[in-house]
């Protein structure tokens, strides 16, 4: 199972982090926020999509709701959401899209 997490706010992706450090939980993950560069962008966008190892892929809403392809989730969670609703269905496309196998 691979799983998307969206945040609205990039604090709360901290907070997550933190969360599984202290559960002693070990999970490959990929993080994807305003501040990552596009090199970096690029290469988070890969690896989640190309390695299976990958477990979690932490987003903010306003990043991960724009031009990326995350088929390769099949569960999409939003820890808090975005005040335009429209920013989060755009974000949940970007996992979901219909007939796409990965």
């Amino acid at each position: 199972m691979l799983m998307n997490i969206y945040a609205y706010f990039d604090w709360q992706l901290c907070q997550l982090y933190r969360v599984m450090l202290m559960l002693s939980v070990d999970y490959p993950y990929e993080r994807l926020d305003g501040s990552v560069r596009a090199e970096e962008r690029y290469l988070a966008i890969s690896e989640f999509n190309n390695n299976a190892d990958t477990f979690v892929f932490l987003l903010s809403t306003k990043a991960g709701g724009q031009g990326l392809n995350l088929t390769a989730a099949d569960t999409v969670i939003f820890y808090d959401s975005d005040f335009n609703p429209q920013n989060d269905l755009q974000a949940m496309a970007r996992a979901h899209r219909i007939g796409q196998l990965r």
